[in-house]
């Protein structure tokens, strides 16, 4: 294909981000970009029906591809332009657990394939939205996943300036740097977002266990569900062994013998 035939082509990209990835999963989210598109475009050319036929694109990354073919290229950018702004503002409104709104070219059938994209996240680490002549928009699994899967009012969930004490554990090392803090405790997998600022930091810290400051979001039953906006992470250094402390309150248990004294603060006596 010749450098003059790809200037009249716009693509439109999502990569799937994941260690593991299913057929339906990407057939499926190709279903929905088109449908995406299809959608748009009906507005945006204020015609009946879809004419432009998309087709795969060279890279492993789902992209798709139209041809200027009987639409002006600038009525095929505003479509890819459209829909990453959809994406954009829907991840926004997202992290914030409020409503999108959805750009006007958006219609019913448009809105309910982005958001079927997104759903995605459950069980993604993250999409990625590249739209012709655009940056990357890059949506983390740890920003918004739960609050796409709630089926409850978005008010019920909480996001509170906190933090969160576990292991750090590495998802993936492919592409950008993904991880997941095991709370102590519950064993909870809270999926983290670190500033990139961060990263080498974060390095040395793996399989330890660390407290990490940020904004945390939490399910109705009070365990966190991911920290994102990470101010401070340090480890959790561990503290004197008790042993360092006999003799420094020799009167401590009133005279009793040790398992006297235990059994009393438990609350029964010894046999």
């Amino acid at each position: 294909m010749g450098d003059r035939e790809r200037q009249s082509e716009v693509t439109f990209a999502v990569t799937l981000g994941g260690d593991q990835l299913f057929v339906r999963t990407i057939t499926e989210t190709l279903r929905d970009i088109e449908r995406l598109l299809a959608d748009i475009e009906i507005r945006v050319r204020d015609i009946g029906e879809s004419s432009i036929q998309w087709r795969w694109g060279a890279n492993s990354e789902l992209a798709v591809v139209a041809s200027v073919n009987g639409v002006s290229k600038e009525q095929l950018e505003r479509i890819v332009d459209d829909a990453q702004s959809g994406f954009e503002g829907a991840r926004q409104a997202f992290r914030r657990h409020a409503r999108p709104q959805w750009p006007e070219s958006f219609g019913p059938k448009a809105i309910k394939s982005a958001n079927n994209i997104l759903k995605r996240l459950d069980h993604l680490q993250s999409i990625t939205v590249h739209a012709e002549n655009r940056e990357p928009l890059v949506i983390e699994a740890a920003e918004i996943s739960e609050t796409v899967m709630a089926r409850k009012p978005l008010k019920s969930r909480q996001r509170l300036r906190s933090s969160v004490e576990g292991r750090l554990e590495l998802i993936s090392h492919r592409g950008r740097l993904r991880a997941s803090i095991k709370e102590y405790g519950t064993t909870t997998d809270v999926q983290c977002m670190f500033p990139d600022g961060m990263l080498e930091q974060i390095k040395h810290l793996f399989d330890r266990r660390v407290i990490a400051e940020g904004l945390v979001s939490y399910r109705e039953n009070g365990t966190p569900i991911s920290i994102t906006d990470v101010t401070n992470l340090s480890e959790r250094k561990s503290g004197r062994p008790l042993e360092d402390f006999i003799g420094a309150a020799p009167d401590l248990t009133g005279g009793l013998s040790t398992d006297d004294f235990m059994s009393k603060m438990r609350g029964y006596d010894k046999d």
